[in-house]
């Protein structure tokens, strides 16, 4: 195994030098599929037009309702499935409740 610092970041820069080609593809899936989430190799900064490459919105579209749809599925029927609270019951104050409504 690797004991010092300098072999560990060569091993590292191996790994992510092997993964680039995956990331470049999954890149080009997610510009086109998952444009929120298309930053596999680009940074996005707040302000930056990230779907303006996109000639139609269905591929989006499609993605959110199946993701809608499986978690709609994962979900229990007629009963909730998350609950809104404090973690300690002296702090659910009349406050504290009318800021998580």
């Amino acid at each position: 195994m690797h004991t010092d610092a300098k072999s560990l970041k060569e091993w590292g820069d191996r790994l992510f030098s092997a993964k680039r080609p995956l990331d470049t593809r999954n890149q080009s899936i997610a510009d086109h599929f998952y444009v929120e989430r298309a930053d596999f190799t680009v940074t996005r900064d707040i302000g930056d037009e990230y779907a303006d490459h996109l000639m139609s919105g269905y591929p989006a579209m499609v993605r959110r309702d199946l993701g809608n749809s499986l978690g709609s599925m994962l979900r229990p029927k007629g009963q909730p499935w998350f609950h809104i609270g404090a973690d300690r019951e002296e702090k659910e104050t009349h406050e504290a409740k009318a800021w998580l409504e």
